[in-house]
């Protein structure tokens, strides 16, 4: 299946390394840099109602929400495992377990 626009042809589903807007401050964010890159594999992304919980965008080719956030959730469209820069993969994970441990 491919998307249509413009006379631009986007392959579906979308594959690849796309940067990650950061939309507001997050501790799940913590030590990662604004437009980071992450591993996208998918065929769909959500629409919030709200855009208020739009906790990142990405583009394909238009912006999407790619990570939502609303009280004790944090959603991610992207691949956490593929972590940019210099941490190795376990490093989002390690975070986000010291943040569950932290709010017990």
């Amino acid at each position: 299946m491919r998307l249509q626009r413009n006379c631009q042809s986007l392959k579906v589903p979308h594959m690849g390394w796309n940067q990650v807007h950061q939309q507001f401050d997050h501790p799940l964010w913590h030590n990662i840099a604004q437009h980071s890159r992450f591993y996208f594999v998918h065929s769909y992304y959500a629409r919030p109602d709200d855009s208020s919980v739009t906790a990142a965008t990405s583009d394909y080719p238009n912006p999407f929400s790619c990570a939502l956030s609303q009280d004790n959730i944090f959603a991610v469209q992207f691949h956490p495992e593929a972590c940019p820069g210099p941490m190795d993969t376990g490093w989002v994970f390690d975070e986000f377990l010291k943040k569950i441990h932290q709010s017990l």
